[in-house]
């Protein structure tokens, strides 16, 4: 299936921004004012904030005519000013300081630029998504963790057909589900069995996001992954799998990353030797999310460019907390794809607030947080049941995802991430 980003019209005139950013830049006059597909800002959206130190930020990427080139080629990343005799200037982020008056907040939101990779990730238009694993062959949304390998048999799978589909359609980018919350993995990693090795498939030795991987290199198109957080197969209550990482209680300790599979651990310091052109990082991380980092770096360094990294928000058990370390997650994607967006459950691209394949007409680019989107704890579902409402002040790059009405999450459930 396909999703697509909405569009909607600009709450200010678009003609009228770009003039502005023209007398202030004079490059800003190549600037192309075509909106589709983009995202605009209402001013009336910032309730005035005098209390307090917020960030206000872009996550939902603007129009590539909001976005002037500087002349380093780089937007400044972050000002301060709060003076209201000050000139405000166009900015990916700007903090809203203490006493700053309700016309300096409107003027700092309204001068949030998207940061290069949210801009190469609206110009995309449309991209694609598949959802391919063993519960393709039992047909239900998710699967349990316990799904036999051996029924993943798919003998006339043709990763060029994909490719060929999806061109036909202009699609540019096409996330591809590496591992949903089942566990089981399209590709034979190194840390669970619990993947298409133990599969039939080609033998046991096939690997499904490597065959997709070069498929769309040689159609040109761009490839993100999917790598769900939840994974029922690692959940310590799975019968399956009994001493699975998934809420054992284990405790942070150092890792090296990517870390030698024999010693996972008994001496997660041990390494092993990164692909040519990667080295290791340390993280300090409990099992499961040492577990988690040692997936990302296989898929972000063995098979090329990755454009978009997709982190879902779904809870497998809420009688088995497991507390997500975004933190780590978000450093190695930046160090080892630095290019990607991070959507969903990121800093960069964030979900619309329903699966009705529409998006509402107040999805807008900018929003306040209490600190830089890369530092900001995004609430997940570990904590509390799924679709149980999230207090924060946050924003995204937003993606429309069509579904089944049966889906998870119900078709007009509300923004998670919102005004508080």
């Amino acid at each position: 299936m396909s999703h697509t980003h909405p569009n909607h019209k600009p709450v200010f005139r678009k003609n009228a921004t770009v003039q502005t950013l023209r007398s202030i830049y004079p490059t800003a006059g190549a600037l192309k004012t075509d909106h589709t597909r983009s995202h605009g800002i209402t001013l009336s959206t910032f309730n005035p904030i005098t209390t307090g130190k917020l960030v206000v930020t872009t996550f939902l990427a603007l129009t590539a005519a909001f976005y002037p080139t500087l002349g380093n080629g780089d937007a400044p990343t972050a000002v301060s000013a709060s003076k209201q005799d000050l000139i405000i200037p166009y900015a990916t982020m700007h903090i809203i300081q203490e006493g700053d008056p309700p016309s300096v907040v409107v003027e700092k939101a309204a001068k949030v630029l998207p940061r290069p990779n949210q801009i190469a990730w609206m110009r995309l238009e449309r991209t694609f998504f598949i959802h391919f694993g063993v519960n393709t062959f039992t047909q239900v949304e998710w699967g349990s963790g316990r799904e036999d390998p051996s029924i993943f048999n798919p003998k006339e799978l043709d990763a060029n057909q994909w490719m060929r589909a999806i061109t036909n359609f202009g699609g540019k980018l096409l996330v591809l589900v590496a591992k949903h919350h089942d566990g089981f993995c399209l590709w034979p990693t190194r840390y669970t069995r619990h993947s298409v090795a133990s599969s039939p498939w080609r033998d046991g030795k096939g690997d499904l996001v490597r065959e997709v991987a070069e498929a769309a290199r040689a159609h040109g198109v761009k490839l993100g992954i999917y790598l769900s957080p939840a994974d029922l197969y690692q959940l310590k209550t799975n019968p399956k799998n009994p001493n699975g990482y998934y809420g054992n209680g284990s405790k942070k300790v150092p890792s090296i990353i990517p870390t030698d599979p024999g010693s996972f651990q008994t001496d997660p310091m041990k390494g092993r030797t990164p692909p040519p052109g990667f080295q290791s990082y340390t993280y300090v991380v409990n099992d499961y999310n040492r577990y988690f980092l040692n997936q990302l770096y296989e898929l972000l360094t063995e098979y090329g460019p990755i454009y978009e990294v997709w982190f879902d928000g779904a809870n497998p058990d809420p009688s088995v907390p497991e507390q997500y370390d975004y933190q780590a997650w978000y450093d190695l994607i930046r160090k080892l794809q630095p290019h990607a967006v991070i959507a969903v459950k990121g800093p960069d691209v964030r979900w619309v607030g329903n699966e009705s394949g529409i998006g509402r007409t107040t999805e807008w680019s900018v929003i306040p947080l209490s600190a830089p989107p890369e530092k900001f704890h995004w609430p997940d579902m570990t904590a509390g049941g799924p679709g149980q409402p999230c207090k924060a002040n946050a924003w995204f790059v937003s993606l429309v995802v069509p579904c089944r009405s049966q889906h998870h999450h119900p078709p007009k459930q509300p923004v998670v991430l919102g005004f508080a």
